[in-house]
């Protein structure tokens, strides 16, 4: 069968959003360089008296209307813009007080955006996108990597109203990166559990019952062993069925006479 069909976008810069964390600086100005948050006080002395937190780190976080305030740039809007963009918009607006401004700019943490990975993986939770772009392997991996329950054939990423299946075993086997999806903000990856996917080997062999698909292939000819083969004293070799429900709700039937060992052969296809 034809890999699924999934939407293929090409990475683009880390765009800055609310809640991003900055680290300024303006070089030949440190009186610029220094956050709000540094001049709170915290008691740091056995005596009680208070002295400055230099524990605190200089970072400019974004408002949650995407905007922050710089000393003589005021008012800046960052959400939306990527660093350069942002730090070019702060130097020409430094530049109608400050000769030839040197600005740096940094995003020193990425808050803004996350993706969510539940399911059989390691450790469930949210991840932050950073400007290193985040496809689906990459967003597992994080997670803690996926359980020995886990069905990679079948993953599910949930984009608003759009519902995608990737089968990542086809990305692990036969390097098909079209499954490699690229992750955006809101994107939920579920990675559900392989026990829900069963086939069933019934009739005249030696333990009939369910068994869960493994990774990768299955064949027939895997399934009827482990189910122990055909019971040898009241088994019809030459009439063993594979049963599957096929497109449109029709069923398909295949049919292997098994009598020959050169049957053997064709069943582990």
């Amino acid at each position: 069968a034809a890999a699924p069909s999934v939407p293929q976008v090409e990475p683009g810069p880390y765009r800055i959003g609310p809640n991003d964390a900055l680290r300024i600086t303006v070089w030949n100005h440190p009186d610029l360089n220094f956050a709000p948050n540094l001049s709170v006080t915290t008691t740091t002395a056995a005596d009680g008296r208070s002295g400055q937190a230099h524990n605190v780190i200089p970072l400019r976080v974004v408002n949650h209307d995407g905007t922050f305030y710089f000393p003589m740039a005021g008012t800046i809007q960052a959400a939306g813009r990527t660093a350069p963009e942002l730090r070019d918009l702060i130097a020409r607006k430094l530049s109608e007080y400050i000769k030839n401004p040197q600005v740096e700019l940094e995003i020193a943490a990425f808050r803004s955006q996350r993706v969510f990975v539940v399911g059989e993986v390691g450790a469930p939770g949210n991840l932050s996108i950073t400007d290193v772009p985040m496809r689906i392997a990459d967003a597992i991996g994080q997670a803690g990597g996926a359980t020995n329950n886990a069905d990679l054939s079948s993953v599910t990423v949930t984009r608003g109203s759009d519902r995608f299946r990737l089968d990542l075993d086809r990305l692990a086997d036969d390097g098909e990166m079209s499954q490699n999806l690229l992750l955006q903000h809101g994107d939920i990856v579920t990675v559900p559990d392989r026990r829900e996917r069963k086939i069933f080997v019934l009739g005249e062999v030696v333990a009939p019952r369910s068994y869960v698909l493994q990774r990768g292939r299955t064949t027939l000819a895997e399934a009827v062993a482990d189910a122990g083969g055909p019971n040898p004293l009241s088994a019809n070799a030459g009439q063993l069925f594979v049963l599957r429900l096929g497109a449109d709700d029709e069923p398909e039937i295949y049919h292997l006479d098994a009598r020959s060992p050169e049957a053997l052969l064709l069943a582990d296809r």
